[in-house]
């Protein structure tokens, strides 16, 4: 019997690996399909409750596996039209750079302009990208990208995405001088806009307004001093929906304050991520953001290890669009027109159409 079984072994050996690669074959079309983030949850809703994928064991031969597959469910078509749209929105960048007189080099940027970008530069030296992330446009699924290729033995999800707050040694700004220049001039960098106005607006939904999801800290930090600027005399502490800040006063606010004092969430793209000064090789569209994420993620050759997290937006491009103006036309004119005149340059850099009002 004994004898019997050792000569089975490699059968068996072979079985379990075929097993494996069917397996993981399984689990990568369902996750191309809904665009998932692996996460051990969902793992198990296609592979079994009773299997588990984090076990050192498994994961060795899950991984291998899935490595070896994963670079046949590629969209060549798809990634095709993604590349001559990158080739128009590059041409786009390049002519309003040189129409406009925005800064050219990081080198010569202001130092506080210098300080913004290189904090909100993301570096994975693994796969040699740097990602320049803005508030309000996906960037904490970037940043669950990050935190899940950073871990670079893990299976993806076997590991915690909820605490991203450790994500100081990635930025360039911790990186030494010299580091710095040769990760901007050999790492494949790219950026993710949307339609500023919308931006913006979804910024005071989220962070100012009632029924925002994020208003603790911003009414703290942002919402009193906004309230003591524009309310004179009145108690500045935000504890009714009757005290919380209003869009035509958020509005008022941007306009009275210098560009250096906006917080990230609504700073303009040409401060953030200063396009002009540095040379993305891609610039996503928050419009196309599930498609195009992950062809950057196949094109820095991390499509073995994650893919982006399904981000559905609730609302057509049109019904945002239609949201945004509605916003709009309650401002009064010279409020339209400041707006409008602080994020000219975010629509023309990316080819968004300024609303006309």
């Amino acid at each position: 019997m004994g004898s019997l079984l050792r000569r089975r072994s490699p059968l068996m050996s072979l079985l379990s690996v075929a097993s494996a690669f069917v397996l993981t074959l399984i689990v990568h079309r369902q996750f191309v399909a809904r665009d998932w983030l692996f996460t051990e949850e969902r793992i198990r809703e296609l592979i079994g409750s009773d299997v588990n994928p984090c076990a050192t064991g498994n994961q060795t031969q899950l991984r291998r596996a899935y490595i070896n597959v994963v670079s046949k469910f590629h969209s060549t078509d798809a990634d095709h039209k993604i590349e001559a749209e990158q080739a128009r929105r590059q041409k786009q960048l390049k002519d309003y750079c040189n129409a406009h007189p925005l800064p050219r080099t990081v080198k010569g940027l202001p130092k506080w302009q210098q300080t913004v970008l290189l904090k909100h530069l993301h570096v994975n030296e693994r796969h040699k990208f740097v990602y320049c992330s803005v508030p309000k446009v996906a960037c904490t699924h970037w940043k669950q990208v990050l935190k899940t290729l950073n871990e670079q033995e893990a299976w993806p999800g076997c590991s915690t995405f909820n605490h991203l707050k450790d994500t100081a040694g990635m930025r360039l700004y911790s990186y030494p001088r010299e580091d710095r220049s040769r990760i901007l001039k050999t790492y494949y960098r790219f950026l993710f806009v949307r339609n500023p106005l919308e931006r913006l607006l979804s910024a005071y939904l989220n962070k100012l307004h009632p029924n925002g999801s994020d208003t603790d800290y911003f009414n703290q930090r942002f919402g009193q001093n906004i309230v003591r600027m524009l309310r004179p005399g009145q108690n500045p502490e935000i504890r009714q929906r009757k005290d919380f800040v209003t869009w035509p006063e958020f509005a008022e606010y941007l306009l009275k304050i210098e560009l250096k004092d906006f917080n990230e969430h609504w700073m303009p793209y040409e401060h953030l991520c200063q396009p002009c000064a540095l040379q993305y090789n891609f610039i996503g569209h928050y419009e196309n953001l599930n498609s195009e994420s992950n062809y950057v993620i196949r094109k820095v050759q991390a499509g073995g290890r994650v893919a982006f997290p399904d981000s559905q937006t609730r609302r057509s491009m049109s019904a945002r669009k239609r949201k945004v103006l509605a916003h709009l036309h309650t401002l009064r004119q010279p409020l339209q027109d400041g707006l409008i005149n602080i994020f000219a340059h975010s629509h023309g850099l990316f080819g968004y159409d300024i609303p006309e009002m």
